[in-house]
């Protein structure tokens, strides 16, 4: 198992304290936007929401394994609030960080130290992520651009207060823009889409039209945006699978519980053989999940590398969704049922082979790049 230093252990009992006691998300019980924004008001009030934010804005500047530590146990309880910080404080905070001006990063860190503001990534339009199929234009005009378009699928569109969108400048210029979100002339928002699991990431469309923003609001230079996307994309397919391990943990653990609690011609079903296997087939795969996300997270500390992160959240979401089928598999017809918590588990895992880059897009990529390094070395 990946061993933890006393610093991370006490992150690790700090995020765990401040979680116990609170219940997952139950629709019968209360309205799936006051949730969310209860549990997030208290992360942010115990810091959690500045983990990306640099120091000398007072923010906590968390190395990744410190991180992944927390959304993997934030995951547990709510996979979509897990989601909404990732999209903050990776798709937003870090870019600022890394590409916005220091002017930006003054206007926009200390308010968001001071007033509790979010900040989320909007790349998927309607048609989809493909580079191809990208239709939000922004035209310069005298100060700024004017954008219009619409990025669909957004973590929190509604509710966030800002948001980095990709888009294109004249006809190849991938580039990307910091949007303030509320109270702006030029932007509508979709509604919040009904989703199989992950309720909480309330995601929905974010509409601009004759949208204005000034130069100061790009990050990095015109034409930029693919590389920024894909220094983004390299730590959130980390995150992503950093929630998918939370889930798989918390499956694991009720798969465990139920089994010792259920009987079967008047054993517990523990004491099964093949009950014993599937437990110990998803306690390796866990361990597999766990190891190479904190290992990852471990070089993010040094470089960040796109295509280790592929690897990483491909292999750490279709095992976990493995784990949470097999658990739900375990606890029988009552898996199936609203009030056991492994069902949810099973709806929220389902996103994450498809969020972040699909399953089959990053085996698209990770044999691409296969193929380019033996031709290199090949050549050489």
């Amino acid at each position: 198992m990946f061993l933890l230093n006393e610093d991370r252990e006490l992150i690790l009992h700090s995020i765990k304290s401040l979680l116990d006691g609170i219940n997952p998300y139950a629709p019968d019980e209360e309205a799936i936007e006051d949730y969310t924004f209860k549990l997030i008001n208290k992360l942010y009030e115990e810091d959690y929401f500045s983990m990306a934010i640099p120091e000398q804005y007072q923010g906590a500047d968390l190395e990744y394994v410190s991180a992944m530590l927390i959304l993997k146990e934030i995951a547990k309880i709510d996979a979509g609030i897990a989601h909404i910080l990732g999209a903050h404080s990776y798709g937003f905070c870090r870019l600022l960080r890394n590409f916005g001006s220091k002017e930006l990063q003054d206007k926009v860190f200390w308010k968001m130290k001071e007033e509790k503001k979010i900040g989320t990534f909007a790349l998927t339009e309607p048609n989809g992520s493909n580079l191809g199929n990208l239709e939000l234009q922004a035209k310069r005009v005298e100060n700024g651009y004017v954008l219009n378009g619409t990025k669909a699928m957004v973590t929190y569109g509604r509710q966030a207060d800002y948001a980095m969108i990709f888009g294109l400048v004249g006809k190849q210029n991938y580039t990307i823009f910091l949007c303030p979100l509320k109270k702006q002339k030029g932007i509508t928002f979709g509604k919040v889409e009904k989703t199989m699991g992950m309720e909480s990431a309330q995601i929905a469309e974010i509409n601009f039209e004759d949208y204005f923003l000034s130069y100061e609001y790009r990050l990095g230079e015109e034409g930029q945006g693919i590389e920024i996307m894909c220094d983004m994309l390299a730590i959130s397919r980390i995150t992503n699978g950093a929630i998918a391990l939370g889930l798989a943990e918390k499956a694991v653990d009720l798969g465990i519980g139920y089994t010792k609690e259920r009987r079967l011609n008047g054993r517990p079903l523990i004491e099964h053989i093949n009950i014993k296997f599937t437990l110990a087939e998803a306690y390796s795969r866990l361990s597999s999940i766990q190891l190479i996300v904190m290992n990852a997270a471990e070089h993010a500390n040094e470089k960040c590398d796109l295509f280790e992160a592929s690897i990483v959240k491909y292999e750490a979401t279709e095992a976990a969704k493995k784990i949470c089928d097999s658990m739900m598999q375990m606890h029988g017809g009552n898996g199936y049922l609203t009030e056991y918590e492994i069902e949810r588990l099973y709806r929220d895992v389902r996103l994450h082979t498809i969020v972040g880059g699909s399953s089959e897009l990053l085996l698209d990529l990770i044999g691409n790049c296969i193929i380019e390094e033996y031709e290199q070395l090949v050549q050489e």
